[in-house]
């Protein structure tokens, strides 16, 4: 079985690097993507970047970006490069192909925010430090280890449910992005109008790890029984 996960990873990430037409053109785009996310971004904010919790949700969300790409690709692509037929013939197990797909997804979008993480701790360290080393908080570092992962893990388990019933890859974006829009919009707009809250951030930071292992059983549940070669259209 790991054999198995193992050759659909490689097989997903070597796409992955080939879609972009080669593997310095690739290299390239994600040297822009840490440059604006660790760079740019950290530069505008200054010590906030560090020093404020808030600012965890807003790098999270931005690496899940990255998951969403893949994960509509996961399935809805093999079915638009007619190659959808080759890989359900082959000898790997349904869970197997489901696992190496979610697996690179979540590896893409966690290698992001990591990132983007570290890079944005030199940026602002190298421009608003004013002669002191400022860190990450602990709870900071445990949403990276975690809370990044497991978010990863879920929208890319959610996308590949899309995709494997989506026509197009551009369909299978559209309906994930409608629902990012929906997942994180629909917290920030309730605390809006939610009277203000004391929360503890290690609490917190637990409380939403728990909830997001217990989604995601679920979401992986309902894709491992969704994926069956027979049902799935071509």
């Amino acid at each position: 079985m790991l054999n198995d996960i193992y050759t659909v990873l490689w097989k997903e990430a070597r796409e992955l690097v080939l879609q972009q037409g080669s593997p310095w053109r690739w290299a390239g785009m994600q040297a822009l993507n840490l440059a604006v996310l660790g760079g740019f971004l950290p530069w505008q904010f200054g010590r906030a970047w560090v020093e404020s919790p808030a600012m965890m949700a807003l790098w999270l969300w931005m690496p899940l970006l990255n998951t969403v790409n893949v994960a509509a690709d996961s399935f809805a692509g093999e079915r638009e490069r007619h190659t959808l037929e080759t890989l359900l013939a082959s000898r790997l197990p349904d869970r197997a192909i489901v696992l190496g797909k979610v697996l690179v997804a979540v590896g893409y979008g966690w290698a992001t925010a990591l990132g983007a993480a570290l890079v944005g701790l030199v940026s602002v360290n190298l421009f608003h430090g004013n002669g002191e080393w400022v860190m990450y908080r602990p709870e900071v570092w445990v949403g990276l280890a975690l809370l990044t992962p497991l978010a990863s893990g879920l929208v890319a388990t959610l996308g590949a449910l899309v995709s494997l019933r989506a026509s197009t890859v551009r369909h299978a974006f559209q309906v994930l992005g409608v629902g990012m829009l929906v997942l994180t919009m629909g917290p920030v707009l309730a605390m809006r109008y939610l009277p203000p809250v004391t929360v503890d951030p290690r609490q917190a930071v637990l409380v939403v790890c728990v909830g997001l292992v217990a989604v995601l059983a679920l979401a992986l549940a309902a894709a491992f029984n969704r994926f069956r070669r027979t049902r799935i259209p071509l």
